[in-house]
């Protein structure tokens, strides 16, 4: 009655697959990196040559801050102008 289970790995062939394709694909990227021939390759400033990325701005943290406060103060400011022009501020303060 004593009966042996074999434990069967479900996973083996997969692995087995897998492990097949990722050294195939290894193997092609060796080959196209062997296909590269150095000496015909153009000199870097040809290569360089037309980069149009223009002027790049790098801001600072204390320089971004300034601005957004500047900003805050600038929204504040017209929302104040807005309030006190249509006479929100005399209605509040005079009842």
């Amino acid at each position: 009655m004593m009966e042996t289970k074999e434990t069967v790995d479900q996973a083996a062939q997969l692995r087995k697959h897998i492990s097949h394709e990722q050294s195939t694909e290894s193997q092609q990227e060796n080959n196209e990196l062997l296909k590269i021939d150095i000496l015909k390759l153009p000199p870097r400033s040809e290569v360089h040559k037309n980069n149009t990325r223009g002027m790049k701005l790098k801001f600072s943290k204390p320089l971004k801050r300034l601005f957004f406060t500047f900003l805050l103060c600038l929204i504040c400011l017209f929302g104040l102008y807005y309030i006190w022009d249509k006479g929100y501020l005399n209605d509040l303060f005079i009842r």
